[in-house]
């Protein structure tokens, strides 16, 4: 009932790299939208997608207006976002199920069906709501949400960790060598648990089921999926999860289009992603089959 990759670039090749220098740019943006534009083509539900911080979800969605994104997406989905004041959360959650229950009984000849939701990582959305059923068929992770190192209290709790980690080498007669990566650890479970408790919005009970799209090459890095919980770990397609596994040679271009290491391309990922919601289509509300 759980189908989750690591999508490392979009459909026109372009590598999915958020980290903070790369992901302002207007191609990434672009090509992040192109694949949210084909999930919402398949999917006649719910689509979740998290972003890192309110002023990036704005950002990613000025280049979608601008570009003619937003608009194409809207043809099959209505996109809400979240608000930053708590007082909207209810409102914009109930607009969001509404569209999403109307879709099971809309005429066929319906296009707009289901709805996608902007949320932000460890906002409102992203703790104590559950995104069951059709509400959150599909979630979309959109890099990794690493805090901001500039943040005092942060600083302060990674500089108290390396003192403590020296002082107990010194304590053990070892060296420090390790010191450093005692705060980095801390500082990426910090971010990897920000992921888990997003992505396990959805689930939610034994007949449930959702496709989980992790958009960042980084995520196929052995380090950052051993933090992701087994539930999901075992689940990784691993037949899927190089694209060029059926292929007895593998040429530049294709290094190139997998060098996350075990990240898929948009192909392969897309693919897997209408395979399995098409082998799920009989647990869909009938009305929502005729489409």
């Amino acid at each position: 009932h759980l189908l989750p990759l690591v999508l490392s670039s979009g459909p026109s090749g372009i590598p999915f790299d958020f980290t903070y220098p790369a992901r302002n740019s207007v191609p990434l943006i672009k090509e992040l939208g192109s694949v949210v534009t084909n999930i919402s083509r398949v999917l006649e539900e719910g689509i979740v997608c998290f972003f890192s911080s309110y002023s990036y979800l704005n950002q990613v969605l000025q280049v979608w207006q601008q570009h003619g994104i937003l608009a194409q997406i809207e043809t099959k989905k209505r996109v809400f976002r979240e608000p930053q004041k708590a007082s909207g959360i209810a409102d914009i959650l109930e607009e969001y199920a509404q569209c999403i229950y109307a879709s099971y009984s809309a005429p066929p000849t319906t296009k707009q069906r289901g709805a996608l939701l902007c949320c932000v990582v460890g906002g409102k959305m992203s703790e104590g709501i559950n995104f069951n059923d059709g509400l959150g068929r599909c979630v979309v992770m959109v890099g990794l949400p690493y805090g901001n190192k500039h943040d005092p209290v942060l600083q302060e709790k990674m500089r108290y960790i390396d003192d403590q980690a020296r002082t107990q080498s010194a304590a053990m007669h070892t060296t420090t060598t390790g010191t450093a990566l005692s705060s980095s650890a801390y500082y990426e479970n910090l971010c990897m648990r920000a992921v888990n408790q997003s992505i396990g919005r959805a689930i939610r009970h034994a007949q449930d089921y959702a496709a989980i799209v992790l958009v960042d090459q980084r995520y196929a890095q052995p380090r950052v999926l051993g933090k992701l919980p087994r539930w999901i770990r075992d689940s990784l397609p691993h037949s899927l999860t190089n694209t060029n596994t059926s292929s007895s040679t593998t040429n530049s271009h294709s290094n190139s289009n997998n060098n996350s290491g075990g990240g898929m391309t948009f192909g392969a990922a897309f693919a897997a992603v209408n395979g399995f919601l098409r082998g799920k289509r009989h647990l869909l509300p009938p009305a929502a089959t005729t489409a």
